[in-house]
C-alpha cells in the first residue's frame, strides 16, 4: 500500500482505485450486454442465406476510461464502422429494398424494435427491443447498481 503523505496523494490513488473499478464494471457490463441483450434479443436464429458475421455484436464498446474536471467516465457506444461486411442480396448489413440499402449507419436504431423490424415480407421478428431493454434492466432493475458497487467495493471503496 502507497503511503499517503499529501492530499494530491490521495487524489492519485483514489482516481487509480475509482478508474479500475469503472473498467472492471464496464466489462462486465459489456459482457453481459452482448451475451444476453445482442445475442438472446437482437440477434435471431441463424440466418439460411449466410454465413453470421458477428460483426454487430463486435461492434459495441465503452470508450477508454476518462478524467475530465473532477469526473471519471466511460461510454458504451455502438460504432458502425466496425461492420465491414455488406451484402444486400443477402440481407447483411442492409437490404436492396432498403432506402439506404446500407444500414450498418442505422442498424442499432432498427433492430431495436420488439415484433418485426420493417413492413417488408422477409422482415423478422423480435421478442423485445434489445437497448431499450438492457437500459431498463440496467437501472430500473437495479442491475447496473449491482455490478458497479461490486467493483468498487472490489477496490477498496466502501458503500454508505
Amino acid at each position: 500500500m502507497p503511503q499517503i503523505k499529501t492530499e494530491q496523494d490521495l487524489k492519485k490513488i483514489m482516481e487509480q482505485a475509482t478508474k479500475k473499478a469503472i473498467q472492471g464494471a464496464s466489462n462486465e457490463i459489456l459482457e453481459l450486454f452482448q451475451e444476453e441483450y445482442l445475442k438472446k434479443i437482437a440477434y435471431i436464429s441463424n440466418p439460411k442465406m449466410y454465413q453470421r458475421t458477428n460483426e454487430f455484436f463486435e461492434s459495441w464498446n465503452f470508450t477508454d476510461v476518462k478524467k475530465l474536471l473532477n469526473i471519471i467516465s466511460t461510454e458504451l457506444w455502438y460504432n458502425p464502422s466496425k461492420l465491414v461486411t455488406f451484402d444486400s442480396d443477402n440481407f447483411i448489413h442492409g437490404s436492396k429494398y432498403s432506402s439506404p440499402p446500407d444500414v450498418r449507419d442505422n442498424l442499432e436504431k432498427i433492430l431495436n424494435k420488439s415484433g418485426y423490424s420493417s413492413s417488408l415480407w422477409l422482415s423478422v421478428k423480435r421478442s423485445a427491443p434489445y437497448w431499450d431493454t438492457f437500459i431498463y434492466d440496467m437501472f430500473s432493475g437495479g442491475q447496473l447498481d449491482k455490478i458497479v458497487s461490486k467493483h468498487f467495493v472490489a477496490n477498496g471503496f466502501t458503500r454508505v
